[in-house]
Order: C-alpha cells, then sequence, then structure tokens
C-alpha cells in the first residue's frame, strides 16, 4: 500500500464527522450525515482505489465539487481528487467520484 500523504486521525468530530488529528480537514464516513459535506470541502479519504495503479488502496485528500441525491432518498458526494493532485502527491486521475452518504 502507498504511503499515508495526509494526517492522522482523531477522535474529534465536527458537523457528525470525524477530523484529521489536525482538524484541517473532515474524514470520509459513508455513515456522515448528508449535512456534514458542502462544495469546496477538502475531504480525507481513508481508502480510495488508485486505478492507474493496479487498483491499490490509498490515502487521499478529495475536493467536493457536488452534492446530490439518488432516487430522492439517498445523499452522496461527487469528489474531484484531480484538485488535490500536489497534496496527494500521487495522480487519480480527472474523473469525478460520487460516494455515498447516510450508509445504514
Amino acid at each position: 500500500m502507498a504511503k499515508s500523504t495526509t494526517s492522522k486521525t482523531s477522535k474529534t468530530k465536527k458537523g457528525g464527522v470525524q477530523m484529521t488529528e489536525d482538524g484541517k480537514y473532515a474524514v470520509y464516513d459513508p455513515a456522515a450525515p448528508r449535512t456534514a459535506f458542502k462544495k469546496g470541502d477538502v475531504v480525507q479519504f481513508p481508502k480510495v482505489r488508485d486505478w492507474l495503479n493496479k487498483g491499490e488502496l490509498v490515502e487521499v485528500l478529495g475536493t467536493v465539487v457536488n452534492t446530490g441525491v439518488f432516487d430522492n432518498e439517498v445523499p452522496y458526494i461527487e469528489v474531484s481528487f484531480h484538485a488535490q493532485k500536489k497534496a496527494n502527491k500521487i495522480d487519480l486521475g480527472k474523473d469525478i467520484r460520487k460516494f455515498i452518504l447516510e450508509l445504514k
């Protein structure tokens, strides 16, 4: 697995989500409420597939570019990892990825 390029997580919570140890970024949690993330937020993802590197799981930062709801009931966020390419020190491509929220 690739070396972590982001901060460690802590038990501190803000707006219903766990924050990085330095309190700088929210940590993605599929059980987070739909109001936990908004457009422009930088979020730490502990495990994301790096499809450009044989599907390896990596820890990276992503920027929320949109929020939405599937079927009028399942909230999600759309995330760009390309926007945090320098901070991540790896390129996950320009594709926007969707992540579900309020997973029970």
